[in-house]
């Protein structure tokens, strides 16, 4: 069965994609590729490397097929969010970083850039942020930002409020009624308690605390609690956690998320690393919240 699709030719003509024509898959001219290395709309202002070697070794049908699967990825999307730069922060991929942070200084705010990288120093306080710490520092220290960001889906809010459970972290004992003020934030929001939260709350409760005061504390003043939730959920998709998805699928649900927009986010990942293994790993842990998601 087949969603319906309301977003057709949302990324335009596919025989215009970035200067190629997607319609021809096995046909790359010279004329074509220098027209799609010079297209605006690169996320980088150029094709990876990765992409151009396609073309020089004589098989661009190999490449123009992947920008068809690109094409048909963003043209279903409700909404595109450059996720990716948060995971090659993590990852401590300096091309890639800077790749895609060339994108986002046309879409995003400095203060945005920085409140991404902090939901990803949630998962990397260490390795990949270690490596890329001087290239952070550097790349933001010239980051101008647009004059008008991209405006967000209506539906996402700037709001740390909602994140605010009332522990007293200044205290790093969990007492029980805290605990249990925990238990309840996350069954309001989320329907359930996730495993990690029973876990660290039996064996190590004072970790926990400490965790929930990063958490909490991500989001200021212009990172919407739903794109902070999308940063999330994309992680735990492109390193394929079961748990991690399912997890953040309920917390983004609970966060006012549309459907649409979760799945934008579960495909966005898996397709660009997980392949046909990663979207039925993702079947097998929320197929069913989201087949009963109306």
């Amino acid at each position: 069965m087949s969603a319906p699709d309301d977003k057709v030719n949302r990324m335009g003509d596919p025989r215009e994609f970035r200067g190629l024509n997607l319609l021809q898959p096995d046909v790359m001219t010279d004329e074509e590729w220098n027209r799609h290395a010079g297209v605006e709309a690169q996320p980088g202002g150029s094709p990876l490397p990765s992409y151009a070697v396609w073309q020089t070794i004589g098989r661009p049908d190999v490449y123009k097929r992947w920008m068809n699967q690109v094409y048909h990825l963003h043209n279903s999307e409700s909404f595109s969010f450059s996720a990716y730069v948060v995971y090659y922060a993590i990852a401590g991929w300096e091309n890639g970083y800077r790749y895609i942070l060339k994108g986002c200084e046309k879409k995003y705010s400095k203060q945005t850039i920085v409140e991404m990288l902090a939901a990803g120093f949630l998962y990397s306080p260490t390795m990949g942020m270690y490596e890329l710490a001087p290239v952070i520092q550097e790349t933001l220290a010239s980051y101008e930002g647009p004059a008008d960001p991209v405006p967000w889906p209506s539906n996402w809010t700037v709001a740390p409020h909602e994140f605010i459970t009332g522990l007293d972290f200044t205290n790093p004992k969990m007492t029980d009624e805290e605990y249990q003020r925990l238990e309840d934030w996350y069954l309001k929001v989320c329907g359930e308690v996730p495993g990690f939260v029973t876990f660290m709350g039996q064996h190590r409760p004072q970790v926990l605390k400490a965790w929930r005061a990063r958490f909490e504390n991500v989001v200021q003043e212009a990172l919407p609690n739903q794109a902070f939730i999308y940063l999330l959920l994309h992680y735990e998709v492109v390193r394929m956690n079961p748990v991690g998805i399912r997890d953040n699928v309920l917390l983004a649900k609970g966060m006012g998320m549309t459907k649409d927009q979760v799945v934008d986010c579960l495909t966005y990942g898996s397709t660009v690393f997980g392949g046909s293994g990663g979207y039925g790993l993702i079947e097998s842990a929320v197929g069913s919240i989201l087949n009963d998601w109306s």
